[in-house]
Protein backbone atom coordinates (compact mmCIF):
# COMPACT_ATOMS: atom_id res chain seq x y z
CA UNK A 1 0.00 0.00 0.00
CA UNK A 2 1.46 3.38 -1.12
CA UNK A 3 1.94 6.28 1.43
CA UNK A 4 -0.06 9.27 0.44
CA UNK A 5 2.21 12.21 -0.06
CA UNK A 6 0.38 14.07 2.78
CA UNK A 7 1.73 11.57 4.83
CA UNK A 8 5.08 11.17 3.34
CA UNK A 9 5.26 15.10 3.98
CA UNK A 10 4.72 14.76 7.59
CA UNK A 11 7.25 12.01 8.16
CA UNK A 12 10.00 14.01 6.19
CA UNK A 13 9.76 17.31 8.30
CA UNK A 14 9.11 15.10 12.07
CA UNK A 15 12.36 13.33 10.36
CA UNK A 16 14.13 17.28 9.70
CA UNK A 17 12.99 17.90 13.37
CA UNK A 18 14.14 15.68 15.20
CA UNK A 19 16.77 13.42 13.36
CA UNK A 20 20.54 14.39 11.92
CA UNK A 21 22.33 12.03 9.33
CA UNK A 22 25.38 10.25 10.35
CA UNK A 23 28.16 9.39 7.52
CA UNK A 24 31.01 7.75 7.98
CA UNK A 25 33.97 5.65 5.74
CA UNK A 26 35.00 2.52 6.85
CA UNK A 27 37.02 -0.26 4.83
CA UNK A 28 34.78 -2.40 2.63
CA UNK A 29 36.02 -5.71 4.63
CA UNK A 30 34.54 -4.34 7.64
CA UNK A 31 31.62 -3.27 6.48
CA UNK A 32 30.60 -6.35 4.45
CA UNK A 33 31.57 -8.10 7.84
CA UNK A 34 29.14 -5.91 9.81
CA UNK A 35 26.93 -6.16 7.38
CA UNK A 36 26.33 -10.07 7.13
CA UNK A 37 26.30 -10.23 10.88
CA UNK A 38 23.42 -7.88 11.08
CA UNK A 39 21.57 -10.18 8.55
CA UNK A 40 22.62 -13.16 10.52
CA UNK A 41 21.28 -11.82 13.50
CA UNK A 42 17.83 -10.17 12.12
CA UNK A 43 19.09 -6.75 13.89
CA UNK A 44 18.88 -3.41 12.24
CA UNK A 45 21.98 -1.33 11.41
CA UNK A 46 20.82 1.57 12.39
CA UNK A 47 20.05 -0.08 16.09
CA UNK A 48 23.63 -1.72 16.44
CA UNK A 49 25.65 1.83 15.66
CA UNK A 50 23.34 3.73 17.83
CA UNK A 51 23.64 1.42 20.91
CA UNK A 52 27.25 1.94 20.21
CA UNK A 53 27.25 5.12 20.59
CA UNK A 54 25.22 5.17 23.51
CA UNK A 55 27.58 3.14 24.90
CA UNK A 56 30.12 5.32 24.03
CA UNK A 57 28.51 7.77 25.63
CA UNK A 58 28.30 6.00 28.81
CA UNK A 59 24.45 5.62 28.46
Amino acid sequence: MAIPESNRKAIRKYDAEHYSMLSVRIPKELLQEFKEKVASKNDSQAKIIKEAIEAYLGK
